[in-house]
């Protein structure tokens, strides 16, 4: 009965937080503007049978015309996106991401109150850990847009393995525990990698413990089987992107680097700094005066432990120390050693940063992300310590403290979210989009292919300051049949020519358009300095006129008239790849070492082009170019420009790849960021047959 109270009291908090007690509520997504339309879009992607684990990850009505190939973006949580697909099916996607995240607390809320159960935490107690950590500020500021780092319903059961493995009870097989113990290291490997990145440190330190202690029994297996079955799991869910990349050469999809690490990293004040949210106002304003001083945030205020938490923390800390300074042998729970190590390799400066900055581990540069461990080991702890504190107290006051404690810390952990007024706004964008996309597929055939502006690459990219990360997603994701541009991963040949057709003039970039089979151009005004007013009026003098807008206003389409036999659009440059550093505004590319240009042929027979362009060195050295393996040139260069020339290079169909390399090391020409060089090239130009492209001319 008491999983199924708390089940009912989870779900009723959370529908109250976030007004969902009515069907018309469920129909809209909580937020609607960010990391949060990828969501959606995987969601909505899975639900027509595309990314299903081990198969090719593409989404076909996204980057048209060619289809968004995704195989190279590394996804977690891909059983769940499984899952969360086939209740689009059912339910539309904006109620299937609410009911994601509703599960989130829920699952979170079971996972802990099972584990409190089985270290034989009192259930009333259980019960009130159970709903704080259901309910930790990280779990519901990060809701839809960070929903897997909102799903910590892993992070109770990866620390009671830990405890388990690096306990004095043998665990021998086939008992139920070494089985739990197995199934939580699979679904740790199934989960988001952050959680999994810090399981497998502390269940390597159970192990040790284990190995360095008296005796080393099934628990040192145990723990073994474990680090296995979790990375096993992980490299299996994540062979797709192996075995299915096709873009060799191509410039990272993520960058990332050492100053991430501080900028992203726990800070130990975040534990106790009550954000400006906060229903209290004095608390609220707390939080920002921290804003007003601090000068280096990231996720700001996500580790906060609200104040149940910053007391369970103090506490394990002091009797840490109580017990470090007393005599003879100690004998130290895991609570406090556990924390400390989290402080001491996630906080800045620790040893995160130690491995990013010597040894250029820079993937986990997020590590305020591991303060989910700490909420959850202080939930454990108070609920232990007052659970054996009220072990003779009468059954009534234990529960009425209990509950007392968890509407204390509910009130403070669960922020001020917005009020009806403005939920009421964040809905007009959804409605919008409804509108708006049934009336532009009634406009447009079935499966048309939409050409998107501006073009935006994918991810991590940002057209303006007023037009938000993703929000292009919104026209796949109002419509059922038409084919978009946007999503083509960024960096990759394939993709080049969203960029080429969008920088031609209006005339140009309409006839280009309609010979590639586009039937419209939607374009988000946002994502211009003028609102888009110079284009739009370029194209209505090309005779292709604005016909349809939607009711905000930041979208609007200019139908064409596309040809009956299209053409596959064809790159006009070449794509940077591995090795290059940022272009000055001098036109001037430098490469840091071996670098790669791609292009992508989209025909079946070959393609013949020329290439042209100035080299440099950063000092004398040898140069030389390969097309697809096969030396076309090499020279000696200085620093004055030496033109290179390159007549009949044959591109095959697919991507083509370009190596230019020198024998000589780069040189850091100043210890300022992107200074270390080897050589440069300018006034780039490649230049494709006329006859080549027009007898290869085949259509979509």
């Amino acid at each position: 009965m008491l999983p199924l109270a708390l089940s009912l009291v989870t779900i009723g908090i959370w529908c109250q937080l976030h007004d969902r007690f009515s069907l018309e509520n469920w129909q809209y997504p909580l937020t609607f503007s960010g990391d949060e339309m990828e969501i959606l879009v995987r969601f909505k992607a899975v639900a027509a049978g595309e990314m299903t684990p081990f198969t090719p990850q593409v989404i076909s009505r996204l980057g048209a015309p060619f289809g968004a190939d995704w195989s190279e973006y590394p996804v977690s949580d891909k059983l769940l996106f499984l899952f969360y697909g086939q209740v689009t099916r059912l339910l539309g996607v904006y109620a299937a991401s609410n009911l994601a995240v509703l599960l989130a607390h829920l699952t979170a809320a079971l996972a802990f109150f099972g584990c409190a159960r089985f270290l034989r935490v009192r259930s009333e107690w259980a019960f009130c850990g159970a709903l704080l950590f259901a309910f930790t500020y990280q779990i519901v500021m990060r809701g839809l847009p960070h929903l897997w780092l909102a799903y910590a319903y892993t992070v109770p059961c990866a620390l009671l393995t830990c405890w388990i493995v690096g306990g004095a009870k043998y665990i021998r097989w086939p008992a139920p525990v070494f089985l739990f113990c197995l199934l939580t290291a699979a679904v740790m490997g199934a989960s988001n990698p952050y959680n999994l990145y810090f399981f497998l440190q502390l269940l390597g330190l159970a192990v040790v413990a284990q190995w360095l202690g008296d005796r080393r029994g099934p628990n040192l297996w145990l723990g073994c089987s474990c680090l296995l079955v979790a990375v096993g799991t992980w490299a299996l869910l994540q062979s797709d992107t192996w075995l299915y990349a096709t873009h060799e050469g191509a410039s990272p999809l993520i960058a990332r680097n050492y100053s991430g690490t501080e900028l992203y990293a726990l800070k130990p004040v975040e534990l106790l700094t009550t954000p400006p949210n906060h229903h209290v106002e004095a608390f609220a304003q707390l939080g920002y005066r921290y804003l007003r001083w601090s000068g280096f945030r990231g996720e700001s205020f996500y580790p906060y432990l609200g104040i149940v938490g910053g007391i369970g923390l103090i506490w394990i800390l002091v009797e840490l120390l109580k017990r470090l300074g007393g005599r003879g042998r100690v004998k130290l729970p895991a609570y406090g050693p556990q924390v400390a190590w989290i402080l001491i390799f996630a906080a800045i400066g620790g040893i995160n940063s130690i491995l990013s900055l010597f040894f250029g581990l820079h993937m986990f540069r997020a590590t305020n992300r591991f303060s989910i461990f700490i909420s959850a080991i202080v939930c454990f702890f108070v609920a232990s310590r007052m659970s054996r504190l009220s072990r003779k107290w009468p059954s009534m006051l234990s529960v009425l403290c209990a509950a007392v404690i968890a509407a204390i810390g509910l009130y403070d952990q669960i922020p001020n979210l917005p009020g009806s007024h403005l939920r009421a706004e964040q809905r007009k964008p959804v409605l919008a989009d409804a509108r708006f996309g049934s009336q532009l597929e009634a406009a447009l055939p079935r499966a048309a292919m939409v050409f998107q502006l501006p073009a935006v690459d994918f991810p991590e990219c940002w057209p303006s300051p007023l037009c938000p990360q993703y929000d292009a997603f919104r026209l796949y994701l109002s419509t059922n049949s038409l084919r978009m541009t946007y999503g083509m991963l960024k960096g990759r040949a394939i993709a080049q020519w969203q960029q080429d057709y969008g920088r031609l003039a209006p005339s140009a970039m309409v006839a280009a358009l309609e010979e590639a089979g586009f039937a419209a151009i939607c374009i988000d005004r946002r994502g211009y300095s003028d609102r888009a007013e110079a284009l739009l009026a370029g194209l209505n003098d090309a005779g292709r006129p604005v016909t349809l807008k939607n009711d905000l206003d930041d979208f609007v389409v200019v139908r064409l008239q596309p040809h009956a036999r299209p053409k596959p659009p064809l790159a006009h440059e070449l794509t940077f790849g591995e090795g290059w550093t940022r272009s000055g505004d001098d036109g001037v590319s430098w490469a840091n070492g071996p670098a790669v240009w791609t292009y992508y042929n989209p025909f079946s027979k070959p393609l013949v082009a020329s290439l042209k362009f100035d080299v440099r060195g950063v000092d004398t050295r040898h140069f030389s170019l390969l097309v697809n393996d096969r030396e076309k040139f090499q020279t000696a260069i200085n620093e004055n420009p030496t033109q290179v020339v390159i007549e009949k290079i044959e591109l095959y169909p697919g991507i083509n790849r370009i190596d230019l390399f020198t024998a000589e090391s780069a040189v850091r020409v100043s210890q300022a960021r992107y200074s270390l060089k080897a050589f440069a090239v300018e006034h780039l130009n490649l230049r494709i047959a006329p006859e080549a492209s027009a007898q290869h001319g085949e259509s979509l």
